[in-house]
């Protein structure tokens, strides 16, 4: 098994590797570090990265691995050390990042630690906590047999190293005290040693473990060295705690009259006799400062007091929160009784924190609204509205969501207002994710609605979808080309749903405003709500977005180019445009994928279905992956359907490279089709199994999961098979199930016979 492991014929990072190796630490601990040394030191791929940086075999998140690593380094801690800790400073070397200054570099693997290391699965956590315990071990017992690793940590350069010799010298001061305290002396780097919430503690707790042991001299050039030490991090009030920190490690019998009043003054600025020790990463809920008990008994009186004194939200490191945290709670009281805390927003001023009045926006948006409520929530939101909140811009649109059918007109003129003047967003930069990068065009719908001018123009066309008679329109109208002139890609995505709902009852102003719309880069194009209102134009007026598909094929974006294909096949099948079709099929990957989704999508309600046929026919057998992909998807379109018409159609995909792509959506199609379906179950079958062949009986692949439909499909097969031969040949199928061990075989057989 080593020597399989050395040879690269086993996968080191193999869950049932692990599993089965799990008692070897136990029963033979150098074994288990012969095996570590395998996987780990010898493999082939020992130090490949992968597109994260890190080393790839690292990876590993399994319990058994993580047990073994562990009890190896409990009962070897020296073979484990010497084996391990070479390869760690290896994984360092070849993860490191940019070194800054006179820092030390940091690693993609251990640079960010936290002081316990209970409940770690991963693999590179276990080995490093596995190397740290082992030298601490051998170093309280038998100091000198790692003196030679130790020597090689305080070389390198890596701060994940010098955390491992520190570790060493906490576990024996006595032995270590003088060459500690003269790498301590160093100072710069030396000092930075420790955790992701304290990067000083290590350093730290050497100081304190050699304090008193060291010659008075040292311990004098200590305190001058630690004394008036400066993080340039430190602001306000924590400014000198660093210094604190290391001066109050010190032995303060041998300080002297300077290092103690010094120490005294720390004392009186903190608070604290000595600093705490670091934590690992602590999660609690941050609640409101008033429960919802309590809330459901407050008056009006209660309430605007309460909002008064929580006005601002919470101070970091507390539990209980502030304006943000009870918004909530009146959120929660608002969508229960709008009417009730409609007459609360009328009493609110233009100096309450803006949480509150939106949280009673978001509350009207989730209620329930009867009509007798109805005029007491709209005289709140013109309230609210009035009061120049900005933040309130984001949930006014959401406030009227349940009411649609009964907003009144002046309230959807509000909304056009902040639809074109709300000062959220600045620009298209992603809210949810946070990543200031150029956005995707099926993203921009995603961000626009997540901002207050891209959620009131959503909310804004479906007030003019239950536009009946069409007086919102005749009021919005006026105002279309500026709303489709807005800075932002995200808001026009969304601005392209207003001018659909406008298509109704003011067509050519719509028409206007979709050439305003997608007067903007290219990546317009591929947002999903602008490629449903070019295909609402094109249904009725074609001609006006030829153009623009001619356009989005020959964009440079590959996404617009994908859509194109998308936009030219659809015309192509229900516009009458085959030339368009045969223009999407001539192009990149990119334009073909786009084709092939429309007509995966609409092969049983194209309006052209020889054309459908005939595309997909030649799009399951295209070079491209991704294309066939796309044309795969078409089987979850025919579940419940009668799949005689596709016979020919569908014998063709299974002998095609897309079979691969279809399933198990086309097995589920076979096995729930209302017709016999006996010939084709035999030929997917039969396929199936030469595709996969001995992987069927692999519960770790995804078609050991597809190959309990394949048993299923095969007994209905047997039970419509209309000759000896068809009968023959799904038995072989069984057969071979069997003999491979595939999961679920029996149990369908089992049911067959019952039946």
């Amino acid at each position: 098994m080593l020597s399989a492991l050395r040879a690269g014929e086993l996968d080191p990072t193999d869950k049932n590797l692990w599993l089965s190796a799990h008692d070897l630490a136990t029963r033979e601990p150098l074994w288990a570090i012969d095996l570590l040394r395998a996987c780990f030191v010898d493999s082939p791929s020992a130090l490949i990265t992968g597109l994260d940086g890190k080393v790839s075999n690292l990876a590993l998140h399994d319990y058994s691995a993580t047990e073994l690593i562990r009890e190896t380094s409990r009962l070897e801690p020296l073979a484990f050390a010497e084996t391990v800790v070479p390869y760690l400073v290896a994984v360092m070397q070849v993860t490191s990042e940019e070194r800054h200054s006179e820092d030390l570099s940091y690693d993609r693997h251990f640079s960010l630690r936290l002081p316990s290391s209970a409940g770690i699965d991963d693999v590179d956590e276990a080995l490093y906590n596995g190397a740290a315990s082992a030298l601490t071990k051998v170093a309280s017992s038998a100091p000198e047999a790692i003196m030679p690793i130790l020597r090689t940590l305080a070389a390198n350069e890596h701060d994940s190293a010098q955390a491992l010799l520190f570790r060493a010298f906490i576990a024996s001061p006595a032995h270590f005290s003088d060459w500690a305290a003269e790498l301590i002396l160093e100072g710069g780097s030396r000092l930075r040693s420790g955790y992701l919430s304290d990067s000083y503690w290590l350093s730290r707790e050497v100081v304190e473990a050699i304090a008193p042991l060291v010659a008075d001299e040292d311990h004098i050039r200590l305190e001058d060295e630690l004394r008036d030490l400066r993080n340039p991090y430190e602001r306000f009030q924590w400014f000198g705690y660093t210094a604190f920190k290391f001066l109050s490690a010190l032995d303060y019998r041998r300080l002297s009259a300077l290092g103690k009043r010094r120490l005294a003054e720390h004392h009186r600025k903190f608070g604290l006799e000595a600093p705490p020790p670091p934590t690992g990463i602590i999660s609690y809920t941050v609640g409101s400062p008033i429960g919802d008990s309590a809330a459901a008994m407050m008056s009006d009186k209660h309430w605007l007091r309460a909002m008064a004194k929580y006005d601002n939200d919470r101070d970091l490191g507390t539990s209980v929160g502030g304006a943000h945290e009870l918004s909530q709670v009146l959120k929660n009281r608002t969508t229960e009784n709008p009417q009730r805390f409609a007459s609360l927003a009328i009493q609110m001023t233009p100096t309450i924190n803006a949480a509150y009045p939106s949280s009673i926006l978001w509350g009207f948006g989730e209620a329930t609204i009867p009509p007798n409520a109805q005029p007491a929530v709209f005289d709140a939101i013109r309230h609210i509205m009035s009061l120049g909140l900005t933040e309130c811009d984001r949930w006014l649109g959401w406030s009227v969501r349940r009411v649609l059918d009964e907003a009144p007109l002046d309230v959807v003129d509000l909304i056009r207002k902040r639809a074109q003047y709300a000062p959220d967003p600045e620009d298209d930069t992603p809210v949810v994710t946070g990543q200031n990068k150029k956005p995707r065009g099926r993203d921009l719908r995603q961000i626009g609605i997540n901002t207050a001018r891209g959620s009131l123009a959503q909310e804004l066309g479906d007030l003019l979808v239950h536009d009946v008679h069409g007086e919102r329109t005749a009021l919005i109208k006026p105002y279309m080309l500026h709303l489709a002139s807005d800075p932002a890609l995200s808001v026009r995505s969304c601005v392209a749903h207003t001018i659909a709902a406008c298509l109704r009852h003011a067509r050519p102003t719509a028409y206007q405003a979709f050439e305003r719309l997608i007067a903007a880069d290219d990546t317009i194009l591929a947002a999903d709500l602008v490629g449903n209102l070019m295909m609402y134009i094109g249904n009725v007026d074609p001609k006006r977005i030829d153009p623009v598909i001619d356009r989005m094929l020959k964009s440079t974006d590959g996404e617009v180019r994908q859509a194109g294909g998308s936009m030219a096949a659809f015309a192509a099948l229900q516009w009458e445009r085959p030339q368009l079709m045969q223009r999407a099929l001539a192009g990149d990957n990119a334009t073909r994928a786009g084709a092939a989704l429309v007509c995966s999508s609409r092969l049983d309600r194209a309006a052209d279905s020889e054309l459908v046929l005939a595309t997909l026919s030649q799009l399951m057998h295209d070079d491209a992956d991704d294309v066939r992909k796309e044309v795969g998807a078409l089987a979850g379109h025919l579940r419940g359907q009668a799949l005689r018409p596709f016979h020919g159609f569908l014998s063709d995909l299974i002998a095609s490279p897309t079979y691969a792509h279809a399933t198990p959506q086309l097995l589920i199609a076979l096995q729930e089709a209302p017709d016999e379906v006996d010939d084709l179950v035999d030929l997917a079958a039969h396929r199936f199994l030469d595709v996969y062949g001995s992987d069927v009986a692999d519960i770790r692949t995804g078609a050991a999961g597809d190959a309990h439909y394949i048993a299923d499909l095969v007994v209905r097969g047997l039970a419509q098979a209309p000759d000896k031969k068809r009968i023959s040949a799904l038995l072989d199928i069984l057969d071979r199930l069997v003999e491979l061990g595939v999961y679920g075989v029996d149990q369908a057989i089992e049911h067959a016979e019952r039946r």
